[in-house]
């Protein structure tokens, strides 16, 4: 099912193996923008890129729990890897501006 983000600085717990992370652009020009996943520690468990956005709303598909996780980006511990019990942050950045569009926690458990 799909989590809505609209709970943003609520806590979410996941038991579902994807979740979508969405966003919206409001700026006429086309924006780069980047998902960050983060651990308590503050590591990067993941990251991905989409170039040239234009405006409306978008998300980014990530597995996170599960067997066969294979997600898009790779070379990061979440690209093949299941996430394990903990707290996560996740923030959805303009990589144009530097401007953070949206964010918040989410718990495995």
């Amino acid at each position: 099912y799909e989590i809505p983000l609209r709970l943003v600085g609520s806590e979410m717990c996941i038991r579902d193996s994807n979740m979508f992370f969405t966003f919206r652009i409001t700026d006429k020009d086309a924006q780069d923008v980047a998902l960050s996943i983060k651990n308590s520690k503050g590591n990067l468990m993941y990251k991905e890129d989409a170039k040239g956005v234009t405006t409306g709303f978008h998300y980014f598909y990530v597995q996170v729990i599960g067997e066969g996780i294979n997600n898009s980006s790779k070379g990061y511990e979440m690209s093949d890897k299941a996430l394990v019990d903990g707290t996560y942050t996740w923030t959805i950045v303009n990589t144009t501006t530097g401007d953070e569009l949206i964010g918040g926690t989410f718990t495995i458990r």
